[in-house]
């Protein structure tokens, strides 16, 4: 049952990778020092251009899903899930100012052994050991657009991300993060 769970998200995932029109990949570090990767697919909800002499604006919001893996060293590996709804607008020559506003599914894996009390008093091993927590969170960042003055369908960028970790022990943790990429322009 399992693998065909598997077979059936693997034919989902490649058909959204299909019809997405944007594909994301870059370096996420969570708290900085905390080293990951990020990738996502982007779609576009809304465009507008305006024009000004010989140039136009472009304005984007976009949706996009984005899986988000990075280690904590000697403490955990943290994965994360979320939909992001963003702002993008690109200038005359492809700089690019994007904001985004997104929440987010997280769960950390315990890098030790994990164990838990039993019934008899004594201990037995966790597998996958580790916490779930909800994870909203905004982002701000610039980059170039490179298909604006060019035949280069892509973009590269860099955000700075604030997240709120909830719950986390009794309360909450904020998790910075930065993050610099690109996103491949798909233009069919």
């Amino acid at each position: 049952m399992f693998y065909r769970t598997l077979l059936v998200a693997a034919c989902l995932c490649v058909a959204q990778l299909l019809i997405a029109q944007n594909v994301r990949l870059a370096y996420f570090g969570e708290n900085i020092t905390h080293y990951g990767l990020r990738s996502g697919l982007e779609y576009s909800l809304h465009s507008s251009q305006k024009s000004k002499g010989n140039f136009s604006i472009q304005n984007s919001l976009t949706f996009g899903v984005n899986l988000t893996i990075f280690r904590h060293p000697d403490n955990h590996i943290g994965i994360i899930l979320s939909p992001e709804l963003g702002w993008r607008r690109t200038g005359k020559r492809g700089g690019i100012v994007q904001a985004a506003l997104s929440t987010g599914l997280f769960r950390s894996i315990y890098e030790g052994t994990t164990y838990k009390a039993n019934e008899n008093g004594g201990f037995e091993k966790v597998s996958l050991g580790g916490q779930w927590g909800f994870l909203p969170g905004v982002s701000v960042g610039f980059g170039k657009d490179f298909s604006v003055n060019g035949n280069m369908p892509m973009i590269l960028f860099a955000n700075v991300h604030y997240m709120h970790h909830y719950p986390y022990n009794r309360t909450y943790l904020i998790r910075p993060a930065l993050e610099a990429g690109i996103i491949f322009k798909n233009n069919n």
